[in-house]
């Protein structure tokens, strides 16, 4: 056999032996159940809210969400989206201004985007997804005059690490350090903070189970 036909032989088996390798990745993650999902923060757990002025705003939070059978691993493919957030018996100030309300999402859909998986093959323990944008609008008071009040709406990216046990989904955390900017002032006199930083764990009802999908 000359030079050419051992070259052309090699080339034969190696794609030959890249054959299986391709075939045996998994594409995707299936999810069961998927569909209609809420996600509520523990009794005593709230979601915390840090503005950039220092008020810490403690808020009682559902969210409800809607996820796709199949999640692409493919970073920014959509695998799933927020529907609704509520926000309730939020309290926080700092002795210049009150927390009126927290009010999420504003009736708009958010969509869930893969980022990655933590874990070993076939063992997923958590899948980390970006919701963008995800919004936040609260509403501060004055503490001397309270009929003064200060609409602040920010919104941005934010982490989400969905997990718990080997292969099943029944936890969430917004990740640490997840700072929203401020987009826009709606109304009121004294400046909005800059920023703030969000942080929470949530239970999921019902819990998802994971399974790899080859095709």
């Amino acid at each position: 056999m000359g030079k050419r036909g051992a070259l052309l032989a090699l080339a034969a088996v190696a794609c030959l032996a890249a054959v299986p390798s391709v075939a045996s990745a998994n594409r995707a993650i299936g999810v069961a159940p998927a569909g209609e999902v809420t996600k509520f923060t523990l009794p005593g757990r709230p979601m915390v809210i840090t503005d950039s002025n220092g008020v810490v705003i403690a808020c009682n939070v559902v969210y409800r969400e809607a996820w796709a059978p199949r999640i692409e691993k493919v970073v920014g493919m959509a695998g799933g989206v927020i529907r609704e957030g509520i926000a309730e018996g939020c309290v926080g100030g700092n002795g210049i201004v009150e927390v009126e309300a927290v009010i999420l999402q504003l009736g708009m859909n958010t969509p869930k985007l893969y980022q990655s998986f933590r874990g070993i093959l076939p063992n997923i323990t958590s899948i980390l997804f970006i919701a963008n944008p995800l919004r936040i609008l609260i509403r501060y008071k004055e503490v001397l005059m309270p009929l003064n009040t200060i609409g602040c709406l920010f919104q941005g990216p934010v982490g989400f690490d969905t997990g718990e046990g080997v292969n099943r989904l029944d936890r969430l955390i917004i990740q640490r350090n997840q700072f929203v900017p401020l987009i826009l002032q709606l109304f009121g006199t004294l400046p909005c903070p800059a920023n703030i930083k969000v942080e929470g764990t949530f239970q999921i009802e019902p819990a998802q189970a994971l399974v790899l999908l080859n095709q």
